[in-house]
């Protein structure tokens, strides 16, 4: 690969390439390959420390809590008005995905989630102290959502 890379800066007569070039050629024929490449291998794993994780934007989160919570509640009614296996799956699909979404837990966890788990969650208001620090935006996802404790496996 250096030699294609070394002939094609030869060609377009990039000296500053072919200098960078040398130490790699140098390092392949004393130490052989190995060498070379645990050291490249080395630099692409310290690359994907860098790399940013991105986060969604706020806009976005709000859509598509919107879009559940909306599918929620036609679910509901669509079960309350037939009661059929159908209208169940569909409801539990998307209280499953909100659960998995919006708090942080594992189609695996959460699909062996007790109902005792659900039905033993807090769901008293923040504390005071708490809602001091919030944004009007945060204090109705707080008032929203309610947090499920489950027992098992930390991380």
């Amino acid at each position: 690969m250096s030699m294609l890379l070394e002939s094609d800066a030869i060609i377009k007569g990039d000296k500053d390439a072919q200098k960078k070039l040398e130490p790699f050629e140098v390092c392949m024929m004393r130490n052989g390959t190995s060498l070379c490449q645990s050291h490249l291998l080395k630099s692409l794993n310290e690359s994907k420390w860098n790399a940013p994780q991105l986060l969604p934007f706020t806009a976005d989160v709000q859509k598509l809590h919107n879009y559940l919570d909306e599918k929620q509640q036609q679910y509901q009614h669509d079960l309350k008005s037939e009661a059929s296996s159908h209208n169940w799956a569909t409801l539990a699909k998307v209280t499953l995905a909100q659960v998995i979404l919006f708090n942080g837990v594992g189609k695996v966890r959460v699909s062996k989630m007790s109902l005792s788990a659900f039905t033993s969650r807090d769901t008293s208001a923040p504390h005071e102290d708490v809602n001091l620090a919030l944004s009007e935006l945060e204090k109705k996802l707080c008032h929203h959502f309610t947090r499920i404790e489950m027992r098992g496996k930390a991380r």
